[in-house]
């Protein structure tokens, strides 16, 4: 009985950890970064190019490009209006080794219209 108990005991441990650990690579799988826009960039993912937005998160030196789908007609043409230097923040997804925009949000710089006008 004792020995019955201890196997269900590490049975249920290890479903424990394994499912800690499915969902673990879940959430790595997901990401967001806030940064300064930098410019956009076209890469080939098999033999299509996509669209890529390229940001410098504002905890790191290096550079990060996140594609767009070619079905997010929004964030394309949003993408297409960033200036240089915005502050800016993106949400994505990783899949086969590439980060995938979900979502995404821009600092309008209002500064230059408002100095314009005075």
């Amino acid at each position: 009985m004792k020995q019955l108990c201890r196997t269900l005991v590490f049975v249920g441990l290890l479903a424990l950890m394994f499912s800690s650990l499915l969902q673990a690579e879940e959430h790595d799988r997901k990401g967001a970064i806030r940064g300064i826009f930098i410019r956009l960039t076209e890469q080939k993912v098999g033999d299509q190019g996509f669209m890529g937005i390229v940001i410098k998160p504002h905890d790191r030196d290096d550079h990060v490009t996140v594609l767009i789908p070619r079905n997010r007609e929004e964030i394309i043409s949003s993408a297409r209006s960033l200036e240089e230097g915005t502050r800016m923040g993106i949400s994505f997804v990783i899949e086969d080794g590439h980060r995938w925009i979900r979502g995404m949000e821009a600092v309008l710089r209002r500064e230059k219209h408002e100095q314009g006008s005075e």
